[in-house]
């Protein structure tokens, strides 16, 4: 099979990328550089190509224009080809929503989140007690008082019990 842009033999080709993979009875996980969203990331004649789609191609053959490779197992790193399905943007997309991933994280598993479950719960019951303010716990936690307000009120930090 020819990959697009390297001079390297599909044997070697082959053999460098599936000793960065992980063979189990499930996925196949990549083990070597990854993207911030967890897909594997491989060199192909000096060009940086996401891993599954080097998967697909050394398996099934040139991937057509326009077309993703879409994971069935939800699991960015997996290359395991068996895995692996051609579709569009907008297949990948439908996928995403059937499969309910569309969802922002809550809590301290957002990316920009300042505080843990632990302190939520330690503000709110520091605030139920009462003889401190908002703007004191504010102070306390470096976060704006009106961050403080919606956790109390339950507004923010909601499925935090």
């Amino acid at each position: 099979m020819f990959v697009p842009g390297t001079a390297v033999t599909k044997g070697s080709l082959a053999d460098r990328f599936w000793s960065k993979v992980r063979r189990g009875p499930g996925c196949w996980e990549w083990t070597a550089c990854t993207d911030p969203n967890g897909y594997g990331r491989f060199s192909v004649g000096g060009q940086s190509r996401k891993a599954p789609r080097v998967a697909y191609e050394l398996t099934y053959g040139r991937i057509p224009v326009g077309q993703q490779t879409r994971h069935t197992c939800d699991n960015p790193p997996c290359c395991r080809p068996r895995h692996l399905r051609l579709g569009t943007q907008a297949d990948n997309m439908a996928d995403m929503y059937a499969r309910r991933r569309n969802r922002q994280p809550k809590g301290e598993r957002a990316a920009r989140s300042k505080l843990t479950a632990r302190q939520v719960r330690r503000i709110r019951t520091r605030y139920a007690v009462g003889g401190i303010s908002q703007r004191e716990l504010a102070a306390d936690y470096g976060i704006a008082h009106q961050n403080i307000r919606q956790i109390v009120n339950r507004v923010a930090w909601a499925h935090v019990q």
